[in-house]
């Protein structure tokens, strides 16, 4: 009888053992999924409405200066854009950037002269060869930008 009490006290010992690791695990899972949810950002990303578009229409250039007039093509209202500009030959993107902040109206314009003297990030520039425009809306004060880029190669002294 005693036999059998003893090879009953290691079967709980084994379960009391399996039941500690199970009820571990669970812990440190519950503890990881606390810790990383402040590191995941759940809140949703703000996206411009489809139907959001500019187009370059005019560029003039001078030894100076460059003018730039840029049309709202799409059926809603944009808050402002991106200018890139780019100096290099052959260039795909526009690295020296300025923000305009000027609401266009479907079918609006907007002309915004700009001089080669101002400075671009610390860069005095001499010539562009590349101009980027990209839209962004205004989103609870937040800027959104747009997915829609519009680029124009161009020959400015």
């Amino acid at each position: 009888m005693r036999a059998l009490l003893r090879s009953n006290k290691r079967g709980v010992s084994v379960i009391v053992g399996y039941v500690l690791l199970i009820s571990m695990s669970i812990a440190l899972s519950v503890m990881v999924y606390n810790w990383l949810k402040f590191y995941a950002d759940d809140k949703p990303i703000e996206t411009c409405p489809s139907g959001v578009g500019l187009v370059i229409k005019e560029v003039k250039c001078d030894e100076k200066s460059f003018s730039l007039t840029v049309q709202n093509k799409g059926r809603f209202t944009v808050d402002g854009f991106y200018l890139r500009v780019n100096d290099k030959i052959d260039s795909e993107f526009g690295f020296y950037s300025e923000i305009v902040d000027k609401e266009i109206v479907p079918s609006g314009d907007v002309e915004k002269e700009y001089f080669f003297a101002n400075n671009y990030g610390g860069v005095t520039l001499t010539k562009i060869t590349l101009i980027e425009v990209q839209p962004f809306i205004l989103n609870k004060g937040e800027k959104v930008s747009c997915d829609q880029v519009t680029r124009q190669k161009v020959s400015c002294p």
